[in-house]
């Protein structure tokens, strides 16, 4: 089955498909970004001497085949040339989350031993600052601008550039081309550290046929073309930016438009992107806006609409079937209705939106989908290289993150593990062999994630097998299905549940502040802080009744029979969440246990 993906990786690299791409769309829009307010655009061909002269630079500099380059920056055009420099010169791409401290950055540096570090700002050139002595392996850093260069090992990118002219001019057809030219599929082209939710970071080995084997098989169910426009905004120290935000659009050739995590909803309603993948968050203020849209029409309107929403109970109705010629006439003018809305917000232009690194609501998945806008959501990890496996046109089921890829096998453990084998697979850990024999264990990727499949091949994720709570009846509950639950709430942004060892499960809750003060407004409740908030009695019973809500659909053992709320917002730099804010459970458990034992002093 999968051969053909072999071949085809065989017989292509990402510089050769970077140079290809580079020629045949030279005039046409590489990437998008904005400046002071404003859209500019970067054509191919401008990309393509960005890039040339960048690597001869890294050349220039004495770097070879297989040296680790380091880059800490945010979602901006300079990534994409560096990540698409380093590679086209058979150099190995480290990017690093800016939102790591000093000392998480210092561990993966020292972990990874990069000759050359590209930063993007004064903050972040001071953060390596201070780490610099324990790095000695660290010969330069170029930071993308500057006004005050006080130190002879720290050059700008402009004099990067500059050198790598300088060496074209000296050698205008080889140097480059033949730097790209001894680019293996097999070379390891990227190292990505995992977050490291259970401990210290590892890095992950990516390599040029991974990405181009996973770029044929989901070609063949997503129509991509040239004149597509899709988003980047996470940091490309996130599988999911650098292979479907960067390669991805070099490999198909459409556009790329960078924003930013503040302003990527915005970014999207302005440039009306073909293709959308995003998180969970990001559609559940589309639909929130999609309703303020709604307010604006007529009453009479607003009533064939309201059936239909989320809340409204109607969309469960209408997959029965066997429905009155009233009530399709209505679903008829609410399916329009919304559609129109939708796309004065979005476009009309949207032809895949894909949601992932969260789960779903199923009923918000159900809602775009009645309003013309297909949901499809997938699983997948970095280890994988990328996707396991994805709902798509004629293989989709709601709640299921799809089914695997074209040469892909799915199995499940004895103790509910998700196994992975085929075509998509990283090359395991860097520098750490004894960790990449159990991750590639008996032939079988062991995912750490659990879960099953169905009668009809559709995989289901039910949480992480190193996060199960075992309580003192000797139940195995996965947390992540009861957080997940509690999420859907909008008055809950984020929900640790908590229990190991003890008789019964509880919550801690993290207040989405937005949704909470509106609640407020509406009810005339004035408080002072967010914290104060929280202890009025009427809030007190908003989430009573959200967390009976979640338990509706629980077993009696699962049910969440305390809990507390805090006036936090999670943000990257808090030591108890990853860059991709995944909780860090035994830190989290740690800093708050007393928090924790006091909803087990109260007995049953």
């Amino acid at each position: 089955m999968w051969k053909d993906l072999e071949q085809k990786a065989e017989a292509e690299t990402l510089p050769a498909v970077f140079l290809s791409n580079s020629r045949k769309y030279a005039h046409k829009t590489f990437l998008m970004y904005k400046d002071q307010g404003n859209w500019k655009e970067v054509s191919w061909q401008e990309a393509y001497f960005k890039v040339r002269d960048i690597a001869l630079g890294l050349v220039a500099m004495g770097l070879e085949k297989g040296d680790r380059v380091s880059v800490i920056s945010k979602t901006i055009p300079e990534v994409a040339y560096c990540c698409t420099a380093i590679a086209s010169t058979g150099l190995i791409f480290n990017p690093i989350y800016p939102t790591l401290n000093a000392k998480e950055t210092l561990h993966i540096l020292s972990d990874i031993e990069s000759r050359i570090l590209f930063v993007d700002d004064e903050t972040q050139l001071k953060k390596v600052l201070e780490i610099w002595e324990d790095c000695p392996k660290i010969e330069w850093v170029i930071i993308f601008e500057s006004k005050d260069l006080f130190d002879p090992r720290i050059m700008t990118l402009s004099e990067l550039m500059r050198k790598g002219r300088d060496l074209f001019r000296d050698d205008p057809d080889g140097v480059f081309f033949r730097k790209a030219h001894e680019v293996r599929p097999s070379d390891i082209s990227a190292i990505i550290y995992t977050s490291g939710t259970t401990g210290a970071p590892k890095g992950v080995m990516l390599s040029d046929e991974g990405f181009i084997r996973h770029f044929t098989s989901i070609g063949r169910f997503i129509p991509f073309s040239e004149n597509d426009k899709a988003v980047s905004y996470l940091p490309m120290a996130h599988l999911l930016e650098l292979m479907d935000g960067h390669w991805r659009h070099v490999y198909f050739g459409y556009t790329q438009i960078y924003s930013s995590v503040k302003t990527v909803y915005d970014d999207i309603i302005e440039t009306k992107p073909t293709l959308i993948w995003n998180t969970p968050r990001f559609f559940e203020k589309l639909y929130k806006s999609l309703l303020k849209e709604a307010e604006r029409l007529p009453r009479f309107l607003r009533g064939f609409l309201k059936p239909f929403t989320v809340e409204g109970g109607a969309l469960n109705r209408s997959k029965l079937g066997n429905n009155s010629f009233v009530f399709s006439l209505k679903a008829w003018v609410a399916k329009w209705l919304l559609r129109r809305l939708l796309e004065r917000l979005i476009g009309r232009n949207v032809k895949w939106a894909s949601c992932g690194g969260a789960p779903i609501a199923p009923a918000l998945i159900e809602f775009f989908g009645f309003c013309g806008l297909p949901m499809y959501e997938a699983y997948g990890l970095t280890e994988g290289h990328g996707l396991v496996s994805t709902n798509r046109p004629g293989a989709f089921k709601v709640g299921s993150v799809g089914k695997p890829l074209d040469g892909v096998e799915v199995g499940i453990g004895s103790d509910g593990e998700i196994l992975v084998r085929g075509p998509f697979r990283s090359r395991g850990y860097w520098k750490r062999e004894d960790l990449t024999k159990e991750l590639f264990k008996d032939g079988w990727l062991h995912t750490g994630d659990t879960g099953f499949l169905d009668e009809d091949g559709f995989l289901h994720l039910t949480g992480r097998k190193k996060e199960i709570i075992i309580t003192s009846s000797g139940h195995n509950i996965p947390p992540a299905k009861i957080e997940n639950l509690l999420k859907r709430s909008p008055y809950i942004s984020e929900a640790v549940v908590v229990g190991h060892g003890k008789d019964y499960i509880s919550a801690i809750i993290f207040p989405n502040k937005t949704e909470l003060e509106e609640f407020a407004k509406q009810r005339g409740i004035e408080c002072k802080s967010l914290g104060e908030l929280l202890e009025r009695p009427e809030v007190t019973t908003l989430f009573e009744a959200e967390i009976d809500m979640a338990n509706r659909e629980l077993p009696g053992v699962e049910k969440i029979r305390r809990f507390r709320l805090l006036a936090k917002e999670f943000t990257p730099e808090d030591e108890e969440v990853t860059p991709t804010m995944k909780i860090k459970r035994h830190v989290f458990e740690k800093k708050y246990a007393t928090l924790i034992d006091s909803m087990y002093e109260q007995g049953d």
